[in-house]
């Protein structure tokens, strides 16, 4: 099991009841099938490490990296996070 750090993953983020289940999802495992868990290769290049994305609803994503054991968020927001 992961330990997530950094901001609140979800919060303040307005997506109806879908929400609390992918929270509880990505604590339990943050590469739940249900996720969608992808590399992001161009953040992966320009931070020097693996980066990943989860879908959290429509086209808004949440991206993280692992640093061991413990999961920390970076950016929330829409296919343009992905521009860095």
């Amino acid at each position: 099991m992961s330990t997530v750090s950094g901001r609140s993953f979800f919060s303040g983020i307005e997506c109806g009841d879908v929400t609390p289940l992918l929270w509880t999802l990505f604590k339990d495992d943050p590469f739940d099938p249900r996720l969608r868990t992808h590399k992001i290769r161009r953040l992966s290049a320009q931070y020097g490490r693996t980066i990943y994305a989860v879908e959290i609803e429509g086209d808004l994503r949440s991206t993280f990296y692992l640093d061991g054991e413990t999961v920390v968020s970076l950016i929330i927001g829409t296919h343009d996070i992905y521009r860095g």
